[in-house]
């Protein structure tokens, strides 16, 4: 008050901005909540799901800066969880136009990591991210190979085809590697044959005349079914003497050819 004339004078921290009036001369330090590194990185794997955390405003006049936050991603997140590997970036701005620039911001990047699909937990990642889950032919012998970002199916050998089932539904930009419709895995090679043993395999048997000292010396070739049959007697006689012998009842056939 000068001269009895009031006048009018920006409380202490603030000077007087020709448009805007009295205006903070510090502007606000914005810091990024759930920063626990202190780096703006957040990691996170895919399956997971974006969670906004925001920032904390730190300036005596924060109510006020509050109601102007804005908040922009990079790119449009998706819906549910975060089915692909990469990273985007969020900005927090608060309007300052009465500064150069004219707003301060900070930044969090948020970079999605991968994970291994063949080893995950099936019946998890069914119900929060089910496009994650690898559908390999396992049936006819595929395996899930871990990739990159994703996974791909590989036959085994001597077998043909892209080793995934067949009843996938895929569309075009989202097919893992190697995928060609759901193929599976079929045998496109011959059997292969090993012989086991001597090659060739050598029998030898009796001549005409009989085994000598178990069938005798017939005189003559013609007599040879003779002397088996009476040799074939004479064990089945001992045979009953021995059944008799020792009181048991001996059943045997008696069979000539």
């Amino acid at each position: 008050m000068t001269g009895n004339v009031p006048q009018c004078a920006c409380k202490p921290g603030h000077v007087m901005h020709a448009k805007y009036g009295c205006v903070d001369e510090s502007p606000p330090l914005l810091r990024l909540k759930n920063d626990p590194n202190g780096d703006q990185i957040l990691r996170l794997k895919q399956g997971d799901v974006y969670k906004e955390y925001a920032v904390d405003i730190q300036d005596e006049n924060a109510e006020e800066y509050l109601r102007s936050l804005k908040i922009a991603y990079s790119q449009p997140l998706p819906h549910g969880c975060l089915a692909k590997i990469g990273e985007f970036h969020v900005n927090y701005t608060v309007a300052t136009p009465w500064t150069s620039p004219p707003y301060v911001r900070v930044t969090r990047r948020v970079i999605i990591e991968d994970i291994d699909e063949c080893s995950m937990d099936v019946a998890r990642y069914e119900k929060t991210c089910p496009e994650l889950v690898p559908h390999c032919d396992t049936e006819a012998g595929a395996t899930c190979v871990n990739t990159i970002g994703g996974y791909t199916c590989s036959c085994p050998k001597f077998t043909s085809g892209d080793g995934f089932q067949s009843n996938m539904s895929i569309k075009a930009n989202d097919a893992p590697e190697g995928y060609q419709g759901g193929t599976g895995c079929h045998d496109t090679s011959k059997p292969v044959i090993n012989l086991v043993g001597p090659n060739p395999k050598v029998f030898r048997i009796c001549e005409c005349g009989g085994l000598s000292g178990v069938m005798g010396k017939p005189g003559k070739k013609d007599d040879l079914k003779g002397a088996q049959q009476r040799y074939y007697n004479d064990d089945i006689k001992v045979s009953l003497l021995l059944c008799h012998a020792g009181a048991m009842q001996c059943w045997v056939p008696l069979r000539s050819s």
